[in-house]
């Protein structure tokens, strides 16, 4: 039920591993079936080294077998769920959905969370905060005032805006905080995305 108001495909979910409140799809899953250099082939999780908010489909290994499994495509997954009451899990879901109401920005255009949280107890929200960024604009794409980690794409935004504005709050908490906020996004269509990094670290 943690995974019931994740937008996104069930694809997208494995190669992110995504999840919320401290679980993810890695979990829970039991086997992947992708397509990789024209052939399907069948995955454990025990295979796709997966962790918070990644994979080895997502990571840009250099070599190895990590490297084909980044030009894999995810075909199917298989879940082991547990059993549980129709109308408490709807419940449970019911509230979830609630709670990302009143945090989140859902009636703007965005991402969703942009940065990796560097911790369970500070949040990348934390430290954006901290550092006074909530309403920053770099063209028009905007720190979302009540939820930190959203950079929101007012009428007329463009990637490029999203991008530098993501690379100024990086720099600015960077400087401010000392810690290094790494994307959960993965940019497409850019050779060398601004201020793009693919590590975390504190």
């Amino acid at each position: 039920e943690f995974a019931g108001n994740i937008p996104g495909s069930v694809g997208g979910a494995v190669v992110g591993n995504a999840g919320a409140y401290g679980r993810a799809v890695g979990d829970a899953l039991v086997a992947v079936e992708v397509l990789m250099e024209g052939e399907t082939v069948t995955l454990s999780p025990a295979e796709l080294d997966l962790g918070y908010r990644t994979s080895a489909f997502k990571r840009r290994a250099a070599d190895g077998e990590s490297a084909r499994l980044g030009a894999a495509t995810v075909l199917r997954a298989s879940f082991m769920l547990t059993p549980g009451s129709r109308s408490e899990l709807r419940a449970a879901m019911a509230r979830d959905a609630e709670l990302r109401r009143a945090k989140h920005p859902l009636e703007c255009s965005s991402c969703g969370s942009y940065f990796k949280n560097p911790s369970p107890e500070r949040p990348a929200a934390f430290y954006i905060q901290e550092t006074g960024l909530k309403g920053l604009r770099q063209g028009r794409a905007e720190v979302s005032t009540r939820h930190a980690n959203f950079l929101i794409a007012l009428p007329g935004a463009s990637a490029a805006d999203i991008l530098s504005l993501a690379s100024e709050v990086k720099r600015r908490v960077r400087d401010h905080c000392g810690v290094q906020l790494q994307e959960e996004v993965v940019c497409l269509g850019f050779d060398d995305p601004p201020g793009y990094t693919c590590g975390a670290s504190l």
